[in-house]
């Protein structure tokens, strides 16, 4: 949901596009970033079909599912370890321009965004030529230290990747520069690219662990990939560096 655009010009953007097949897939974006995440439920007889939910119900539903207890917390003679690894079902129907949403005690009735959604599979690259692999902590501390300074060169951070390290760094001009490095695993080439700092930062928090960044060429985006989720990302124009190296 917080990748949908929150732009009125375009509807079917401010919608969370669930697709009724099986398995199901979930995917939102904004026209600067696409997040699409494969689920393993199913939706039997959906058929592929795709169906509009609004970002802002979708937040609803989502905190709706935290207040809600799960039904083995009320039965009898669960052990600790049942109540920790148990798990609500949730039944959705579709009918018409109606998405219901059951579970527990709770039924949530949304209102379907009408429209065509964009073909977002072909926005996803399919190949790579470097293969980045780092932690999220890691990348986190390094896009803080310089975000100072990208604040002041139009929000852009640039990564330079080589076997075995990554740096990040940013310029403001007629001011200077910050830098900084981690380690990664580089499988491929060499090579750099520009994002925002707010993207960056909006897309690592939260997230621990392992992540993967695919790219090709600096104007070509870039697809993190964190537990089954892949979020592409638009990169930054850096004026006169499009021919070198940051």
């Amino acid at each position: 949901a917080p990748y949908a655009s929150t732009a009125k010009d375009r509807p079917v953007l401010t919608a969370v596009c669930l697709t009724l097949a099986e398995p199901m897939e979930v995917a939102a974006a904004d026209g600067f970033r696409l997040a699409v995440r494969t689920l393993r439920s199913g939706f039997p007889g959906g058929g592929g079909r795709k169906v509009l939910a609004p970002a802002d119900s979708v937040g609803v539903l989502a905190h709706l599912w935290k207040l809600a207890p799960p039904p083995a917390e009320q039965g009898e003679g669960k052990s600790v370890a049942e109540l920790v690894v148990s798990r609500r079902p949730m039944e959705l129907q579709v009918g018409g321009k109606i998405l219901r949403v059951r579970f527990g005690e709770v039924t949530v009735w949304v209102q379907l965004i009408e429209g065509s959604y964009p073909n977002y599979v072909q926005l996803i690259p399919t190949g790579y030529k470097s293969r980045l692999t780092f932690l999220v902590e890691e990348l986190t501390r390094a896009v803080k230290t310089v975000q100072g300074m990208a604040v002041d060169g139009s929000g852009i951070v640039r990564f330079r990747y080589e076997p075995g390290r990554l740096t990040v760094k940013a310029i403001a001009a007629e001011v200077g520069n910050v830098e900084t490095s981690i380690p990664i695993q580089l499988e491929g080439e060499a090579g750099w690219i520009g994002f925002s700092s707010k993207y960056l930062l909006d897309y690592l928090k939260g997230r621990e662990g392992v992540i993967v960044l695919e790219l090709n060429a600096p104007a070509n985006p870039g697809t993190f990939i964190h537990r089954g989720e892949k979020v592409v990302v638009m990169p930054m124009f850096i004026q006169g560096e499009d021919k070198g190296t940051p």
